[in-house]
């Protein structure tokens, strides 16, 4: 009865986290032509729209090669980012992470 019951358990936690665990996206816009030194924005849309309040955290962008300016919440599910650019050349944008429930998406 003793194994039963640890089966049991360990089902329901296997069920629970299953119907817990989503994952997110991230559809990212950009302008066309980014210039040196000039402001660009990103716009950020999380799909689908989270059902909990989801945070940006800036506490890991390191760059060199970007500096952000703005962050603005537009909804729940939709952010807008500016930032300047610093480096001539091809440049890949750090990751951003988002949190939600204490939980870490990364773009």
């Amino acid at each position: 009865m003793k194994i039963v019951k640890n089966i049991f358990s360990i089902s329901l936690f296997i069920i629970l986290g299953i119907a817990s665990s989503y994952s997110l996206s991230f559809n990212i816009s950009r302008p066309k032509e980014i210039k040196l030194a000039e402001p660009f924005k990103l716009k950020i849309t999380i799909d689908p729209p989270a059902q909990n309040e989801i945070n940006l955290s800036t506490e890991n962008f390191k760059s060199e090669d970007f500096e952000l300016t703005k962050i603005k919440k537009i909804s729940s599910s939709e952010f807008e980012i500016e930032a300047i650019p610093f480096n001539i050349g091809i440049s890949t944008f750090p990751p951003l992470e988002f949190i939600e429930n204490g939980k870490i998406e990364a773009t």
